[in-house]
């Protein structure tokens, strides 16, 4: 599914991704870092997928419970961001 079909997701491919939280969306080019650089994941709530792929030569896997919070806490961060950059 793509990401129109949502409104929570942080993903990235390994080259580029999407974060996407509170009503805001931003394109990323390096790997957000949840709290170390993974070179995959996809975080989306909305459809029950949490895979990440911590380094490129690792298998996809499910994130543990602490990568979720992480994730979750840094597209908060991102919108607290963003709102700060739409009031300046």
């Amino acid at each position: 599914m793509g990401l129109i079909y949502t409104t929570v997701r942080l993903w990235f491919d390994g080259r580029h991704g999407q974060a996407q939280y509170a009503g805001f969306q931003c394109e990323l080019h390096m790997p957000p870092k949840i709290p170390e650089k993974v070179a995959e994941l996809d975080y989306c709530p909305e459809l029950n997928e949490f895979e990440v792929r911590p380094h490129s030569y690792d298998r996809k896997r499910d994130m543990e419970p602490a990568e979720r919070d992480a994730a979750k806490r840094w597209l908060e961060r991102f919108a607290v961001v963003m709102k700060r950059r739409m009031h300046q």
